[in-house]
């Protein structure tokens, strides 16, 4: 009830606005991210520098550290990209993002696969863990979150519905039932999806903007 109040409050005192939850929203974020683009050679020469962080904090860091290294290469990517006069461009992001995203793959991801591959809880256990989360979503967009149409628009829109949720867990506890440990290794191939999904998210706007002319001018 408290903390209903409190965002309430906020809310009025400062609203929210978000990208636009309806159709042509993928148009618009285009939009903003064409304003202006780099050179190919410059493009590449901004990527292979920030690349080259990455590898240098993956490689170099130590284990214990790693998890501070993406917070460390997303920070200096803003500060070099500023002190070029440019940002993330169509151009930059389609050089950039997989090298980034490899090594946000590698400190989140696979350096705790290696560590322990395998789940620490029986399966049944964390996909219930899995549905109490979703639960949770749909309370808090009722409660706290009810003034907030963008996230209305993500969990009916890009969600999967919770009926959906429900048959895909049954699923996986039928093929562990089966002998197919899919939910026992659920970590590798959550690590391979999401950031294959981090891939995409970024690139697919990008590679529009490139195919299909959108970049509105060219900064040399």
């Amino acid at each position: 009830m408290v903390s209903n109040i409190v965002f309430d409050r906020l809310h009025r005192l400062l609203p929210v606005r978000g990208i636009g939850a309806s159709r042509g929203s993928f148009e618009r974020f285009c939009e903003k991210l064409c304003q202006f683009d780099l050179p190919w050679g410059r493009a590449l020469l901004f990527a292979t520098a920030n690349g080259a962080v990455g590898l240098l904090l993956t490689t170099l860091v130590p284990g214990k550290w790693a998890m501070l290294n993406p917070v460390v290469h997303i920070t200096w990517e803003v500060t070099f990209l500023g002190l070029m006069a440019t940002k993330q461009t169509p151009r930059y992001i389609w050089f950039a993002t997989p090298v980034v995203q490899a090594s946000t793959c590698v400190d989140w991801g696979l350096r705790q696969v290696l560590a322990a591959p395998k789940l620490v809880m029986p399966p049944w256990v964390f996909l219930a863990l899995m549905l109490v989360g979703r639960l949770m979503l749909d309370l808090h967009l009722h409660t706290m979150f009810r003034n907030r149409p963008d996230f209305h628009w993500a969990r009916k829109e890009v969600l999967f519905s919770t009926r959906s949720l429900l048959a895909f867990f049954a699923g996986i506890l039928l093929l562990e039932h089966l002998g197919v440990p899919v939910a026992t290794f659920i970590k590798p191939i959550a690590v391979v999806l999401l950031h294959l999904f981090g891939v995409l998210v970024f690139l697919l706007p990008a590679s529009y903007a490139i195919a299909f002319g959108k970049i509105k001018t060219i900064r040399h």
